[in-house]
């Protein structure tokens, strides 16, 4: 447990979570900013464990609960040193907000608190700081950014609404999920603001894929089979890595080029290679009941963060 937390109450509120572990609005992206979210919201909390490579393996140790508490925690993401990671949090009830975690002083702290609520917090690459899909107050999900915590915020692209999840491919680039039916997926450049859609009904699942020019996605197209494909940022050809494990949409790329999934209560490795498959690397239930969704790894490669959907 960490040393200090902040006070918890979950009153009535202006907006609902529609899904277990959402940004805006889970799955679909969507705000219904009219409902009671004390009744709705997911028990979501954050887990931090050490990591240990063993033949390019990876071992879990010391896995701690980071916020522990009955409420919505999702959404972690590493800062580039490594030092602390930012997290989604509603806290007061009203609305969500960002906080950032100090691993060594095992402090949480505000990163940024705002009236609207903010979601998907992403360290920007270059320039520094970080974007968030902010829900403003006529329930517009935009592209913001805060250059530092606690620093005024500044509307990324104006004429981009609808977003429910985002990356940085570049310092000019980046791709989005977009609140459509089904959600589709699109290219953003800057300053120009040209938009391309590549795909559709995708999963919320997007990253870079380390050392390659490429954006790793999930494409549902095939019903309940789904797959992460990789799409070549040069040449503009799809390939499929690896099917999912079922139902599961969250994954994340290590620096050394493989990807961690959750299925169930499970923790699943996949080292990269086409010739090999999803393997088990740490089961939670001596932890806690719950399922796997969000999940970070740090750029050192020494932490992993991620989300348990608590039952």
């Amino acid at each position: 447990m960490r040393a200090s937390s902040p006070s918890y109450q979950l009153p009535a509120v202006l907006m609902i979570i529609l899904m277990y572990g959402c940004a805006p609005g889970g799955d679909s992206g969507h705000v219904d900013a009219g409902a009671d979210i004390a009744a709705t919201v997911p028990d979501t909390d954050v887990f931090l464990a050490d990591l240990v490579w063993e033949r390019s393996l990876p071992e879990l140790s010391n896995v701690r609960n980071i916020t522990q508490r009955a409420g919505y925690d999702n959404q972690p993401r590493f800062m580039p040193d490594g030092r602390s990671l930012i997290f989604a949090s509603i806290l007061d009830g009203r609305q969500s907000d960002i906080y950032s975690y100090l691993i060594a002083d095992d402090q949480i702290a505000p990163f940024v608190l705002t009236p609207e609520s903010e979601y998907s917090p992403t360290p920007v690459p270059g320039a520094g700081g970080i974007s968030v899909v902010r829900v403003e107050s006529d329930g517009t999900q935009r592209l913001w950014r805060f250059a530092a915590a606690n620093a005024p915020a500044r509307l990324l692209v104006k004429s981009v609404k609808g977003v429910g999840y985002h990356t940085w491919l570049a310092d000019d680039l980046l791709a989005l999920f977009i609140v459509t039916d089904p959600p589709t997926l699109e290219l953003l450049s800057l300053p120009t603001t040209a938009r391309r859609v590549i795909a559709t009904n995708i999963g919320r699942s997007l990253a870079r894929i380390p050392g390659e020019n490429a954006l790793a996605f999930i494409d549902k197209q095939a019903g309940d089979t789904w797959r992460i494909v990789r799409y070549d940022l040069d040449s503009g050809a799809f390939g499929e890595l690896i099917s999912t494990p079922p139902q599961s949409e969250d994954f994340a790329w290590t620096s050394n080029g493989g990807l961690f999934m959750g299925d169930g209560g499970r923790l699943l490795y996949w080292d990269g290679h086409a010739d090999s498959h999803w393997v088990e690397v740490h089961d939670l239930a001596d932890k806690v009941m719950g399922r796997i969704t969000r999940i970070d790894v740090s750029p050192d490669l020494e932490s992993i963060a991620f989300v348990v959907d608590v039952e």
